[in-house]
C-alpha cells in the first residue's frame, strides 16, 4: 500500500496518510512524515537523544467540517453570495 494515502474503509474519499513522532513527557508532536520509515528513524534518533521513550503515531482518520454558508439577509430579501452567482450562471 502507498504510504502517501489510504481508502477510508472503501469510501471514495481519501485520507493522506502521514506519521508523527510523539516523545514521553514533551510536546505534542508538530512534524507530519509522509514516509513511514522517516518518522521511525525519527523516534530513534529522539530516543537516543532525550533518553525517553517515543512512538510512532499514524494517521486512521480524519474530521473536518465543511465550511459554513455565507447568507446575506437585506430588507430586500435574502442576497446571492458571489459564490452562489457564479454557479447559477
Amino acid at each position: 500500500m502507498d504510504d502517501r494515502t489510504s481508502k477510508d474503509m472503501g469510501a471514495e474519499r481519501m485520507i493522506y496518510k502521514f506519521w508523527m513522532v510523539y516523545v514521553e513527557g514533551k510536546l505534542p508532536p508538530a512534524i507530519q512524515y509522509f514516509m513511514k520509515d522517516e518518522a521511525i528513524l525519527e523516534s530513534s534518533r529522539l530516543t537516543r537523544t532525550t533518553g525517553k521513550p517515543s512512538y510512532v503515531l499514524e494517521v486512521v482518520s480524519k474530521c473536518s467540517m465543511p465550511e459554513p454558508e455565507l447568507v446575506f439577509e437585506t430588507e430586500f430579501g435574502i442576497m446571492p453570495t458571489v459564490d452562489q452567482e457564479s454557479h447559477n450562471g
